[in-house]
Order: C-alpha cells, then sequence, then structure tokens
C-alpha cells in the first residue's frame, strides 16, 4: 500500500491509506488535530465534504509533515477543493513543477557520492542529524513515526531531517522503508567541523543528564573525576584509553544494528 505522499494525487486517499497503515495515527486524533468531530474526519475521507485550509494545515502538522512536505499537501488539498476547471488545472500544474523538481534532483542524487561543504556544515550542526541518520540503520526504525517516538522527536522535525539526508544522498526509500543512500560522511583528521561534531555529542550527553531517570543510570556509563598525576602516568591512560577505543571500534563494526549508542571520552590536560 502506498504511503509515500509524493506517490499520491488524492490528499484523502493518502490520508486514509497513511491512518490506517501507520501504527499511532488514529481518525480520533485527526479529529483533535483538526478541532473537529470523527464522524467529520470519516465523511472527508469517504465523501465529498472537504477540509478546510485550517484543518488541511493542523491536519499536516499531525502527520508529521516537512515544510516542502507540507507545502505540496496544501497544493492538493486546493486542487481537489478548486471549484472551476481552469483553477483545479493551475494547481495541478505547480503539483507537477514541484514532483519534476524532486525529479530531478533525484537524478543528481543517483550519481552523488560525497556531501559538499555546505551539506556537511548543516549535518554537523546539531546532534540531531547524526543521530537521525544512524537510527535509519536499525530495522525496528524504519520510517519517520518509529523514529520519533524512539528519539523523543516530533514527527516534523524527523521528517525535515530525513528529507535533507535524501536530498544530499545519505538516504534513500524504498518500499516506504528507509536504506542507506549512496553518499558516504568522511571527515579529515584536519576538518574545521570535527569540534563541532565533538561538541554536539557532548550537548547531547549534557541534555541527557538533565532528563535523566534514576533507574535509567544503570544502563550507561558516565564517569567524571579532576586528577592529579605525573606526566608519565597521564600518557600511559592516554595511551589505554587509545588502544580501547580501537578495541571498541572493532566490535561495533560487525555488530548487528539493535540499539544506538553515544560513545565520548574525554582525557585533558587542564594545567
Amino acid at each position: 500500500m502506498k504511503k509515500d505522499l509524493w506517490t499520491y494525487k488524492d490528499y484523502k486517499k493518502y490520508i486514509k491509506d497513511k491512518v490506517e497503515s501507520t501504527k499511532g495515527l488514529t481518525k480520533s486524533n485527526l479529529a483533535k488535530a483538526c478541532s473537529c468531530q470523527s464522524a467529520y474526519i470519516s465523511q472527508v475521507l469517504n465523501g465529498h465534504a472537504n477540509f478546510s485550509l485550517e484543518q488541511i494545515y493542523d491536519a499536516s502538522e499531525y502527520l508529521g509533515h516537512s515544510t516542502e512536505e507540507q507545502d505540496f499537501f496544501i497544493l492538493m488539498h486546493q486542487e481537489n477543493k478548486a471549484g472551476t476547471v481552469k483553477l483545479r488545472k493551475y494547481y495541478k500544474s505547480k503539483m507537477n513543477e514541484v514532483l519534476q523538481a524532486r525529479l530531478n534532483l533525484s537524478k543528481r542524487i543517483e550519481s552523488k557520492t560525497a556531501l559538499s561543504l555546505d551539506e556537511q556544515a548543516r549535518y554537523f550542526s546539531s546532534w540531531i542529524y547524526t543521530a537521525i541518520h544512524l537510527a535509519t540503520t536499525i530495522p525496528e526504525l524504519s520510517n519517520v513515526d518509529e523514529i520519533s517516538n524512539s528519539l523523543g522527536l516530533n514527527k516534523s522535525k524527523v521528517s525535515e531531517v530525513t528529507n535533507f539526508l535524501m536530498s544530499c544522498g545519505l538516504l534513500d526509500i524504498k518500499n516506504n522503508t528507509f536504506v542507506p543512500g549512496k553518499a558516504r560522511m568522511h571527515l579529515s583528521s584536519d576538518s574545521h567541523l570535527l569540534p563541532m561534531m565533538h561538541t554536539n555529542a557532548r550537548q547531547y550527553v549534557v541534555e541527557k543528564l538533565q532528563h535523566q531517570k534514576q533507574e535509567e543510570y544503570a544502563d550507561n556509563l558516565i564517569y567524571s573525576s579532576m586528577i592529579t598525576l605525573s606526566s608519565d602516568d597521564f600518557n600511559t591512560i592516554k595511551e589505554i584509553l587509545i588502544n580501547a577505543i580501537q578495541e571498541a571500534k572493532d566490535i561495533v563494526r560487525p555488530s548487528k544494528e539493535e540499539v544506538m549508542g553515544l560513545f565520548n571520552i574525554d582525557f585533558i590536560k587542564l594545567t
């Protein structure tokens, strides 16, 4: 069953399929989002009634659309609601323009293997991009709703990020499931974005600590300690940690994608 917005021409059919096939989406909750009765939702999806412009906007938010998807969704609604043939043709042509632009972008992405500097800068502007990107590799997190529930992010943000990942070739979608794209993310050891990447990871840990429940501490390893020691011992401990990192990487590389983890190690001289 189709669930990808871009493959639909009728917004009602899209909503109906989306609600029927997506866990957590219901007509009653859609009615609440649109400030109407469930009976009216059924009238719209099964009959000739139409949502108002305000209701279609609220429905778009409920379905977790990105800005790009929201614009197209509203065009679909306006095309369906148009009262004249001329106006309907106008909205249909606008929809075709959007679809053609996406097709042209898809053709460019097919041969893309590396990200531009601007794309890399956006990718490392927040931990959210990396987290969502990695989440798509876990089979149980194969769509926007599952990733949203797992990471505690709103659906519109997840849609925005996954659309960005697809636009730069890091992500693709097949049979309504996220799969890796052809492009690869790699930062050289002298990249100016490395400090940003490290900052994002530590920022996430700080946010996690502020909201972490007591029972969650047992699942994580979080250790902080200021110490004094000799210069020789400092270098010895540094070597131990470097070896531990390499051992961990050797374990991670062939490991099956089941859970997400964040690996931070800081051992720095303060004086």
